[in-house]
């Protein structure tokens, strides 16, 4: 998907494999061969892709959560990532 938008869904596909640490997340892909490590950031957006919350809802649980930064940042850090996580196939759209 090369045009994200706010009222697009990402979801974690069901075929990936994650792990927690105390530093982020470990996702695997074993179909695709590919790993991703997020940090904490990273991971909590991965947290929230439930597929039932839109793009804008992510943002502003992190607008709310990082009220330090501001939201055009946040915006941008956040497209780029889902762009990230989608070019690498660890992402479904609804």
């Amino acid at each position: 998907m090369s045009n994200i938008l706010a009222s697009h869904k990402p979801n974690r596909p069901a075929d990936l494999i994650w792990h927690e640490t105390d530093d982020g997340t470990v996702i695997v892909s074993p179909t695709a061969g590919k790993v991703r490590v997020l940090n904490k950031v990273g991971t909590t957006i991965w947290e929230l892709m439930d597929g039932q919350r839109t793009v804008a809802d992510i943002e502003q649980t992190l607008t709310d959560t990082y009220r330090h930064v501001p939201t055009p940042q946040i915006n941008l850090d956040l497209f780029d990532f889902l762009h990230d996580l989608t070019d690498r196939g660890l992402v479904e759209w609804h």
